[in-house]
């Protein structure tokens, strides 16, 4: 058996992420260089991670809610170009343009291969964690949302047949996730979009 040396992991979290008003227009006309200011800072950890508050889809139809975000999927093409690595979408925006935005959002995460962690096709995929290896350290990652509206956290959250999100609201489930990925790994981060909404 081979032990490998453990080093230290350095992680970047970022807060909330769209491409709305002029961000969309830069994300149009060079999403390699959208973050250009903060990729050094991005690129530099090893792992670093941010909640990507949007529907990932030019189609769909906005549900009844003040705001809803949409982008296109050269978003991810932009995310990588800053440094990021992985992106949570288990927010109060993942499922802003309904089902069919939603499926979208999952196929361009397929065809990315970007890891997107709290979504999924059901409750099992948007639950499970991203693993890595860094340094000699196994690492896990998961996120869940506690911020969704009051009349849509049935219909966004991931059950065993529907697709959707990963909600701390299902606590049981959610520590269940946690609680299944530590055997397996050194450090385990639950990434959770939580707070309270007009709050500075």
């Amino acid at each position: 058996e081979v032990t490998v040396a453990k080093g230290p992991v350095t992680f970047a979290f970022g807060g909330d992420v769209h491409f709305e008003g002029v961000l969309r227009g830069a994300l149009d006309a060079d999403p390699a260089s959208v973050f250009a200011d903060i990729a050094p800072s991005l690129s530099s950890a090893d792992i670093a991670v941010v909640n990507l508050e949007t529907a990932i889809t030019e189609g769909g139809t906005p549900e009844a809610k003040t705001y809803t975000f949409r982008a296109p999927p050269t978003a991810f093409e932009a995310l990588r170009s800053a440094g990021v690595d992985v992106v949570s979408m288990a927010n109060n925006h993942g499922m802003d343009y309904g089902p069919e935005g939603f499926a979208d959002s999952l196929a361009a995460r397929d065809a990315s291969g970007f890891p997107v962690i709290g979504i999924g096709a059901d409750a099992t995929e948007a639950y499970a964690p991203h693993r890595q290896v860094v340094n000699g350290q196994r690492i896990a990652i998961l996120a869940a949302t506690d911020v969704l509206d009051g009349n849509l956290v049935a219909s966004w959250t991931a059950t065993d047949d529907q697709p959707g999100l990963a909600s701390a609201k299902e606590r049981d489930r959610l520590i269940g996730a946690v609680a299944a990925a530590r055997p397996t790994a050194d450090t385990v981060v639950v990434f959770l979009h939580w707070g309270t909404e007009g709050t500075t």
